[in-house]
């Protein structure tokens, strides 16, 4: 216990994040939790790791606010919605992906995330929209799907007005730290498709092999699509 200190949190929790009897609206809840570091900040990541570093969305589910060089990632929310959906289902978007345009088209994905995310240990999609830090302009989205037991599946997209910035580096090298640094996990993967050329060597720089390739693995957009497969495990050297 000696290494250990107490820490007062306070998170503002929504309704639906946690069931709270005691409150029906948006309340705050005063947290006392033990962290194995001496100091924490909300931002990640923190500035000593040890034992359980996801301490946070275990007694809430709001997720740290990360940060890159240019970029601030924080969960994306309903109001997030409206600008996500402006640039993804832009045609230069989805032409290069395994995926039907009606998918992008749909207001409610955001809202069917909020819904079916889950909870605690049973957190299934962890999805942050990045803004430029000093424009707070909207950059893009990435997200951490939970596949397996400690492995999960990276993506991202930007948003092509910001194409050819390095931003998908930053964003993807950001979820990937916090797959294994957070989530602990043992192996990250991702699934490209052939043609996006571009999306490929974002994975290849930030230290991900390409194990394979899927053929003819996704029927869309009236035709069948093969995906390099990319994975890194938590024993890999990051770059």
């Amino acid at each position: 216990m000696s290494l250990q200190q107490r820490l007062h949190l306070s998170f503002e929790v929504a309704r639906f994040s946690i069931p709270v009897r005691e409150a029906p609206n948006v309340l705050t809840l005063k947290l006392e939790v033990f962290y194995c570091a001496n100091e924490y900040s909300a931002r990640w990541p923190p500035t000593t790791r040890c034992g359980d570093v996801d301490a946070l969305w275990r007694v809430t589910m709001s997720l740290p606010v990360l940060t890159t060089e240019r970029l601030t990632l924080r969960e994306a929310t309903l109001e997030d919605g409206p600008t996500l959906q402006a640039y993804q289902s832009r045609p230069e978007n989805w032409q290069l992906q395994a995926v039907e345009p009606e998918e992008y088209a749909d207001g409610e994905r955001i809202a069917r995330y909020l819904q079916y995310r889950g909870s605690g240990d049973a957190r299934r999609i962890y999805a942050f929209v990045a803004r430029r830090t000093a424009t707070d302009d909207v950059i893009g989205e990435t997200g951490i799907s939970r596949v397996g037991p400690e492995i999960f599946e990276l993506g991202f997209s930007v948003d092509p007005r910001h194409w050819g910035f390095g931003f998908a580096r930053e964003m993807a090298r950001s979820a990937r730290d916090f797959s294994f640094d957070a989530l602990m996990a043992h192996r990250v993967t991702a699934a490209v498709a052939m043609e996006n050329v571009a999306c490929c060597r974002v994975l290849e720089t930030i230290g991900m092999t390409r194990e394979g390739t899927s053929r003819d693995c996704i029927k869309a957009q009236g035709r069948w699509w093969s995906e390099h497969q990319y994975a890194i495990l938590a024993t890999d050297v990051r770059t």
